[in-house]
């Protein structure tokens, strides 16, 4: 009986959808055919459309649920689309498109023309006066457009920043090389750098003297030296390309100084093109293209708003592209945004299962200045449950996808290039104890950078491919790849219950960072474990713990790999090999391993003279040591072996033996050496003038790492024409005592091109992919393996290699202690033939270019 009843239900509910379906209707739109005086029977007929938005505002309150408002493709409408009304959970409200599917999507924009007529010239601007259509409550320009460009909001300077020269802070703001008279800028808008991730926006309410009193206080205190530029004065309108708008006249300067009249110029004037209000829920938006709006392309205004699906569109030309404020079980799915001021997708504070999935995110926030709380990809503080998958989201200002807000599950993303704008923040990036129960899985994050643009010159970037900042607490973070980024591939700053594994972190200054640096704040119960740690070049480190407080994690299972130096663990200034660090947390790194493979981040083309460096050149530095502590021996290969025997009672800090040389100018040198300690301790290699000012004649200093025994390959660039002898030192402190080993050097005159021998390839596709390798070339594995034709890789994983070609050469003196390779002579191949699932896609990142774009577009 149960059974039966349900089955009567669902026969029930067919009927009932099959009912609703039967009596939807279908009205048609067309900008250039359609007439508005049809009647809606007309109106359902492609030959009989109606004309205009107008119309559907008119009518949409008599819409039933599975009714479609249909837009002809290729046709454009400059006005502002409302919806009041509701579907159901079976037969929602449609908005949407008809047509070819070759032509274009249908236009919302909140733009209108400029007509043709009406250009005055005076000097080099021309004006016109602008009629605003009905339904503007404001008679305002935000943007303007000529022939689809976005011109320049008239500014000072042009270009670039004025800088502050006392600081700013409250409402007061100096810059004493700002001369103009009182009153000058009194009305302008200012625009403030004021801190690595903020700007700050303020009215100028009086100006004196070179003091600028603002509307409100400012964000931060500004140092001096920080950038500003002012806007919203007419007198700024003095550069091509630049527009103002006042009253009713807007006045511009083309770029080439012809009349407008020649060009299509448009002014935008609509904050939103289309606008879900009211309680309005059950809309399907899809195949529409929305732009050049003042606001938000598309937004749920206030709500609550619930099953509002946003498919197949197009979002350009505003501040956000979509935002739901209160979009409950609300979907963004298959659609573009790009070109906004300040985010792509915004899921307001009060959103509740809402997605954005499958979406294409670019350059949102990249304008100096107007990004605030900017990303991709945007829940807000308390939206509950959103999920963001399976969308690229490439060159943001700030943060690629901002996560924050409970129990957010962030999947299978592409984020690259972001933080081109602002600094202190990540491709992956959330704050605050607001964020928990958060899921960030199977995510690739490269080329996070940042950028101190209008900040001090002296100023360098802080940028995180996977940034936890602050308080965050159970999260899970696992099979992720962050590569290439300014500072840590992953950074946990005060947070707790942290679950992490799986991951390929590379490319950064440290692979995972850990910090604690506010008071009462602390680092504990995270898990680290089972990910792989990859440097891509000389000086980068693999953990880096900061502010050495109450940071507490359990390593264990890891994979470590840093092919060009042995220091790759650091810890509160201190630099420790992967046994010293084992022992410096207490051998709480349970399972660990540390690759064994050597490498260089350089190829030289081609050797241009012999070794320079000869037995028995090397002598101490006056007064750093004496000879006792210096010995050389002939039983090294090539005939030049240093033995350094550092006493506790040297005179200085440190110890130099130095050989005597002659460095050519404009000449490219390679150093390679092999080196053995009783002590792990730091070697410093400098090319200087043997005589004062005993400046450096090459361009690059190396800080090295010797720990047991290593093979070490750097270059040097000599650009400088100094005069005299030049001198290759070895610097080491003597601090920590014991016997250094030096053998096998040689200093040649080479050319060689800087390059990375550490690449990643990453399936960036749902699906397993087969992974082609470039034809000829042969790849290690982080335990040795050899691998060449190809490799499978998993939905969203990668798998970090090592070119063989760039393979130190390992050759070492039979008295010091030799590195081996493992793995090198293995029969182990991964390849073509392997036991791996097959597929296609291809997705390579290396260290100097990442064709994600190119690849994916």
């Amino acid at each position: 009986w149960s059974a039966i009843m349900v089955s009567g239900r669902g026969i029930l509910h067919c009927l009932l959808l099959c009912i609703s379906l039967c009596n939807a209707a279908n009205y048609y739109f067309d900008s250039v055919g359609g007439d508005d005086t049809r009647t809606p029977t007309q109106a359902q007929t492609m030959t009989t459309p109606w004309k205009s938005i107008a119309k559907f505002n008119l009518i949409q309150s008599t819409l039933l649920p599975g009714d479609q408002a249909l837009f002809l493709r290729g046709r454009k409408w400059n006005d502002q689309l409302r919806i009041t009304v509701s579907g159901n959970a079976t037969s929602p409200i449609i908005v949407g498109s008809y047509g070819a599917t070759t032509d274009p999507l249908p236009v919302f924009s909140g733009a209108i023309t400029v007509p043709t007529t009406g250009w005055l010239k005076t000097g080099s601007i021309y004006s016109t006066n602008i009629t605003f259509p009905p339904g503007i409550s404001a008679a305002s320009v935000e943007n303007v457009f000529i022939d689809g460009t976005k011109m320049i909001y008239a500014r000072a300077p042009n270009s670039g920043w004025y800088r502050i020269t006392a600081g700013a802070s409250g409402t007061t703001m100096t810059d004493s090389n700002r001369n103009e008279a009182s009153g000058y800028w009194t009305g302008a808008t200012v625009r403030i750098r004021t801190s690595h991730y903020l700007y700050d926006v303020e009215q100028v309410t009086n100006f004196a003297n070179g003091v600028f009193s603002l509307g409100s206080s400012l964000n931060a205190n500004v140092p001096s030296g920080y950038g500003y530029f002012l806007e919203g004065k007419s007198q700024l309108l003095d550069a091509p390309s630049e527009w103002f708008f006042s009253g009713s006249t807007l006045s511009l300067m083309t770029a080439d100084g012809s009349n407008p009249s020649t060009h299509t110029v448009e002014v935008v004037v609509w904050n939103s093109s289309i606008v879900v209000s009211g309680s309005a829920s059950y809309i399907t938006i899809s195949n529409i293209r929305v732009e050049k709006n003042a606001d938000t392309n598309i937004i749920l205004a206030d709500g609550p708003n619930t099953a509002i699906k946003i498919i197949g569109c197009q979002c350009a030309y505003a501040d956000t592209g979509i935002f739901f404020h209160t979009g409950i079980g609300s979907i963004v799915q298959d659609s573009s945004v790009s070109f906004q001021t300040q985010s792509g997708i915004q899921l307001g504070v009060a959103s509740r299962n809402t997605s954005a999935v499958n979406n294409v995110i670019s350059d949102i926030s990249l304008t100096p200045g107007y990004a605030v709380n900017s990303a991709g990809i945007i829940p807000g503080q308390f939206a509950d449950y959103c999920s963001i998958i399976n969308n690229l989201v490439n060159r943001t200002g700030y943060a690629g996808i901002h996560f924050g807000g409970p129990h957010v599950r962030v999947e299978g993303n592409i984020v690259d290039n972001p933080m081109l704008a602002l600094s202190d923040g990540g491709g992956l990036y959330a704050w605050g104890d607001f964020t928990f129960g958060s899921v960030l899985v199977n995510n690739i994050v490269t080329n996070v950078y940042g950028n101190v643009d209008g900040m001090l010159l002296t100023d360098t970037p802080l940028a995180n491919a996977i940034y936890i900042d602050d308080r965050l607490h159970d999260i899970e973070i696992f099979n992720n790849t962050a590569a290439f980024c300014q500072d840590a591939a992953l950074f946990i700053h005060n947070d707790w219950n942290l679950n992490i594994h799986g991951n390929n972190l590379m490319g950064c200054q440290c692979q995972v960072s850990m910090a604690v640096n506010l008071p009462g704040d602390r680092l504990y119960n995270n898990s680290i474990h089972d990910n792989v740690l990859f440097t891509t070049s000389r000086g980068q480190n693999l953990i880096c713990e900061t502010y050495n407080t109450e940071i507490s994690a359990n390593f264990r299972g890891n994979s470590y790999c840093d092919p060009f130096d042995y220091s790759g663990f650091q810890s509160a200034g201190n630099y420790f090999s992967f046994d010293e660090w084992m022992n410096q947390t207490g051998n709480i790194d349970v399972g660990s391993t540390m690759c064994n493979i050597r490498a260089q981040d350089y190829k030289v083309s081609s050797y241009l003279g012999d070794n320079i460096v000869k037995l028995n050149s090397f002598s101490c530095w006056p007064n750093d040591c004496s000879t006792t502590f210096l010995n050389h021996s002939s039983t090294c290969l090539y005939g030049t072996c240093l033995q350094y025997h550092l006493a506790t009672t040297s005179p200085n800090d440190q110890t130099q033996a130095q050989s005597n040389t002659f460095v050519a100018n404009f000449t490219q040198y390679e150093l390679t050496f092999d080196g053995y300690a009783t002590t792990s301790r730091d070697v410093n290699i400098i090319v200087r003038l043997q005589g004062a000012p005993y400046a450096n004649t090459l361009t690059s200093t190396h800080d090295i790492f010797v720990p047991t025994s290593g093979h070490y390959a750097m270059v040097f660039d000599r650009i400088a024409n100094f005069s005299g002898v030049s001198a290759l030192n070895f610097q080491m402190p003597v601090s920590d005592g014991g016997n250094i080993f030096i053998g096998n050097i040689s200093f040649r005159p080479v050319t060689y091109v800087p390059s990375s021998p550490v690449v990643v390839y990453a399936n960036p596709t749902n699906a397993v992919a087969n992974i082609g390798l470039p034809n000829g070339e042969a790849f290690l594995t982080f335990d040795g393996k050899l691998i060449y034709n190809s490799v499978t890789l998993g939905p969203y994983r990668s798998i970090i290699l090592i070119d063989r070609g760039f393979q130190a050469n390992l050759t070492q003196s039979s008295s010091i202690p030799k590195t081996t390779l493992s793995g090198t002579s293995s029969n182990s191949i991964i390849g073509s033939g392997s036991d791996m699932e097959s597929s296609s896609s291809l997705l390579m990142m290396s260290i100097l270019v990442f064709g994600f774009m190119c690849l994916l577009m």
